[in-house]
């Protein structure tokens, strides 16, 4: 060391050995310049070195904190010395003496590092987490097949990744991303009618690798396509036994032809069962349990309506009206030919019905009354409406069947309640406030027979034999004769 004294003096390097580990004062002084006395204070050093880690890219370039790119790491201590470093453990036995910038491991690695001055100072042993991958994943094996007129079901399968894992998957059109999907399949919709989709699939690994793109599939959506909704069928179900439910349902429309319908549980919104026809029978039923249904009409090219509504029907119920419906509506079924729906219960009871020869009123003015009256009852509490469904038997019919009219007595007059007929199933269905009276009727102008043999025939059609708060509905004049002569009707009558 060389310092200037106070007249231009020098004193010339003192060397400083041993490293002291305290502070040193040192005296140094000459009487050439008067008895001058100089002092000079050397600090310990006892301070650890900081080390600072950098990489190469800055930070990690790919999703989720993984490295695409093999990053490069640099060293740096802020002071001379030695730096150490090594991968997973920090075993005394494993450390590398840093010289030069290293790469990082592929995959899940934790880097320990740390440093020591040229005093002998050691720094506290640092860590830094990398993840790695570079290594992109297999493609899949793509097929594809028209799922709808606007839509493409996609299926791929051989996928896999040896790096980061948990693989995505990419959805091209050509070189144009479409969609994404995390598995298989997937259905691509909303998708222009007359078009070409060449599809390829890459799979993308959590770090973001993408894969090679899988083989093509080209797909042709027809032009033209049909993606008009079908109208909602109305659905009515009856119990004819002690394990059966009997739905039938008005037919949908649609602007290019129904395919079918597919019924569903209510309770839990899964397909139960499919029919090409506007009826369906559910047989092997457990007696006097509750089941909920509702239809959706489909057509070709698999456009689906809206819900039907729901109906609940008891299994074999013998007229009880249970509250509690709340959102689903109170089904009835008197027997296997007349069922009621009501909106709402708010009080249990018994709804029966029995047949009245005499008629309360006479048919108001054009219209003939055909059969019995009906009057059916209950102890429930209700909030109406109430729909009334009847299955008729269309050969004791001689009218025409779509001018059959469903009458109800308000009290002071008949009136018409019919929504509709229902020709294809043979169902009438009417809609009342309130119960009592019922009878069928018709147009005296619709008739294609003689009026007497009209009435004669659904006269024998809807004559009926009270039971307890069953009905039996006799369908024809042979199968009235037979059942006459039964041994049961004996047996029960006498």
């Amino acid at each position: 060391m060389t310092t200037n004294g106070p007249y231009g003096g020098d004193i010339r390097a003192l060397a400083i050995s041993p490293n002291f580990t305290s502070d040193q004062t040192i005296f140094a002084g000459t009487g050439t310049w008067g008895g001058s006395v100089y002092s000079y204070t050397f600090a310990a050093d006892t301070n650890p070195p900081t080390t600072t880690l950098e990489t190469t890219p800055l930070t990690p370039d790919g999703n989720n904190g993984w490295f695409k790119t093999t990053p490069s790491i640099t060293l740096t201590s802020n002071e001379p010395g030695t730096t150490y470093y090594q991968w997973d453990s920090t075993s005394t036995s494993g450390w590398t003496t840093y010289s030069n910038s290293f790469n990082g491991i592929e995959g899940t690695h934790t880097l320990y590092y740390y440093s020591v001055d040229t005093a002998g100072n050691t720094e506290t042993v640092k860590s830094q987490l990398f993840k790695v991958d570079t290594i992109p994943p297999l493609p899949p094996t793509l097929s594809a097949a028209l799922e709808t007129s606007t839509s493409i079901r996609l299926d791929w399968n051989g996928a896999s990744d040896v790096g980061s894992g948990n693989l995505a998957y990419e959805v091209y059109n050509g070189a144009t991303r479409i969609s994404g999907s995390s598995s298989s399949p997937h259905v691509l919709s909303g998708l222009s009618p007359g078009t070409t989709y060449n599809l390829t699939v890459r799979s993308m690994d959590e770090a973001g690798n993408l894969s090679a793109p899988s083989n093509t599939v080209s797909v042709t959506t027809p032009a033209g396509a049909d993606n008009t909704p079908l109208s909602a069928p109305t659905i009515v179900g009856f119990s004819p036994s002690n394990t059966e439910i009997n739905l039938y349902w008005r037919a949908a429309s649609d602007n290019v032809g129904v395919a079918g319908y597919k019924i569903y549980n209510a309770n839990t919104n899964s397909q139960v069962a499919t029919a090409t026809n506007t009826y369906y029978l559910f047989s092997g039923l457990t007696p006097n349990t509750l089941y909920s249904y509702y239809v959706k009409a489909y057509d070709t090219s698999n456009n689906l309506s809206t819900a039907s509504n729901i109906i609940a029907i008891t299994v074999g119920g013998s007229g009880a009206t249970n509250s509690g419906s709340g959102v689903v509506p109170v089904t009835v079924s008197l027997n296997s030919n007349v069922m009621l729906t009501f909106a709402d219960v708010t009080a249990s009871g018994t709804t029966t019905m029995t047949i009245s020869p005499t008629l309360v009123s006479p048919a108001p003015s054009g219209f003939n009354f055909y059969g019995n009256q009906l009057d059916i009852s209950t102890s429930a509490t209700f909030t109406p409406p109430i729909t009334i469904a009847i299955h008729y038997d269309p050969s004791t019919i001689s009218i025409n069947e779509a001018d059959l009219k469903l009458f109800h007595w308000n009290g002071s007059s008949w009136e018409d309640v019919t929504l509709y007929v229902d020709t294809a199933n043979n169902i009438i269905v009417g809609q009342v406030n309130s119960l009592s009276p019922f009878i069928l009727g018709g147009p005296a102008s619709s008739s294609i027979a003689t009026s007497a043999d009209t009435h004669s025939k659904i006269m024998v059609g809807f004559f009926a034999l009270v039971l307890g708060t069953g009905l039996i509905v006799i369908t024809s004049l042979k199968k009235l004769q037979a059942w006459m002569k039964s041994p049961w009707i004996n047996e029960n009558v006498n």
